[in-house]
Order: structure tokens, then sequence, then C-alpha cells
């Protein structure tokens, strides 16, 4: 056996590791984007004008 040979199988070893652990973090960010709930959003107002729209200059 040559050292290239261990040499080949050592990096073979660590770049098959490290695209295990890329599809780890992959697979958690997209399950955590699919199972998230986010907080509804309020798009009417409840009454209330807001300063910047009574302050506005008028054309």
């Amino acid at each position: 056996m040559k050292l290239t040979d261990s040499k080949f199988k050592l990096e073979t070893l660590l770049l098959r590791g490290l695209f295990v652990a890329c599809m780890v973090i992959c697979g958690l960010f997209l399950t955590s984007m699919v199972t998230i709930k986010p907080a509804p959003i309020q798009l009417a107002s409840n009454g209330h004008t807001s300063a910047a729209a009574t302050h506005a200059p008028s054309a």
C-alpha cells in the first residue's frame, strides 16, 4: 500500500463527512422554515391615524 492511497482515503473520508454535515444543516434549516408559525400581521389599523398621515403635506 502506497502513502498516496491512504492520503486519498483520508481525503475522501473528510469530504464525505463534510457532505453529510452540510446535508444535516440544510435539512435542519429546511425543517425549521417549513414548521415555523409566523406571528399574524395586522394590516388594518384600529381606528387611530398615524402621526405620519396627519402631518403629510398636501399637494
